[in-house]
C-alpha cells in the first residue's frame, strides 16, 4: 500500500506545508549550526557571534563555509527527505 499523506488536499495547502517545512529546516539549521561548529573550530558561541558580526576576514572564512553548508543542508536536503 502506497503512503499518500496529502492526496485529497488542495494545492495551496501543499505549497504552504512545503514552505513551512523548508523555512523550519532553515531556521533550525541556523540555530544549531553555531552550536555544532563550536567544537570543530575550538570557539565559544560568543566568539562565533563576534566573528559573524565583525565582517568578513580571512580567519573566519572556513567558519562561514561550514555555516553555509550546514544551512543549505537544513534548507534543501532535510525538507526533501521529510516530504
Amino acid at each position: 500500500m502506497k503512503f499518500i499523506l496529502f492526496k485529497d488536499v488542495p494545492v495551496w495547502y501543499k505549497i504552504v506545508i512545503t514552505l513551512f517545512v523548508v523555512f523550519s529546516g532553515l531556521v533550525l539549521a541556523s540555530i544549531f549550526s553555531p552550536v555544532i561548529a563550536a567544537p570543530f573550530f575550538h570557539l565559544s558561541i560568543n566568539d562565533i557571534e563576534k566573528l559573524l558580526t565583525g565582517g568578513i576576514d580571512q580567519k573566519n572564512v572556513p567558519l562561514l563555509k561550514f555555516l553555509q553548508i550546514f544551512e543549505a543542508i537544513g534548507a534543501f536536503v532535510i525538507p526533501s527527505l521529510m516530504l
